[in-house]
C-alpha cells in the first residue's frame, strides 16, 4: 500500500510539474510563419487579432507582453468555436486558464491579465492543434 502511495504521489507531482507555463524557451521548438497581430494603444493595453477557420487558426503564433490583454477572435469556421487557453504542455479541463466562445461568422472579445510565461491557445470544438503563446515580462 505505501508502494502504491508513492508511486501516486511521484505521478501527482510530474503531473503538476508538466502544468507549468513557465517552460524554458529551449524546450520549444517551434517556427512561427503568420503571427497573431499584436496592437499596443496608449492605455497600455495590448489588443490581439485571431482568426480561426475550419480546424485551424490562421494566425499560429502569439507574442504579447505581460498585462492586460484583449483577444479578439473572428469565426470563419462552419460553427461555433471556443478560443481555449491553457498553460504551456497542459491541455485539460482544470488548468483552462480562460475560454471565449465565438458564434459563427461572429467576432468576440476577452479581456484579461497575463503574467510572463509560456501558454497555448487552441479549440477543442473545432480540433485546432496547439499554438504557442508567449507571454514576456514588461
Amino acid at each position: 500500500m505505501k508502494l502504491a502511495s508513492v508511486v501516486l504521489f511521484g505521478l501527482g507531482a510530474l503531473i503538476l510539474v508538466g502544468c507549468s507555463s513557465a517552460l524554458p524557451p529551449e524546450q520549444i521548438v517551434y517556427e512561427a510563419t503568420n503571427p497573431a497581430r499584436v496592437v499596443v494603444e496608449a492605455d497600455g493595453i495590448q489588443y490581439v487579432y485571431l482568426t480561426e477557420g475550419p480546424a485551424y487558426f490562421a494566425e499560429d503564433s502569439v507574442q504579447i507582453k505581460e498585462g492586460t490583454v484583449v483577444f479578439y477572435v473572428t469565426n470563419e469556421a462552419n460553427q461555433d468555436v471556443t478560443f481555449t487557453v491553457c498553460p504551456f504542455g497542459s491541455h485539460d479541463e482544470e488548468s483552462t486558464l480562460f475560454r471565449l466562445n465565438v458564434p459563427k461568422g461572429g467576432t468576440a472579445t476577452i479581456m484579461v491579465e497575463l503574467q510572463p510565461g509560456y501558454y497555448e491557445y487552441c479549440c477543442p470544438m473545432n480540433h485546432t492543434e496547439w499554438y504557442p503563446l508567449e507571454v514576456l515580462p514588461q
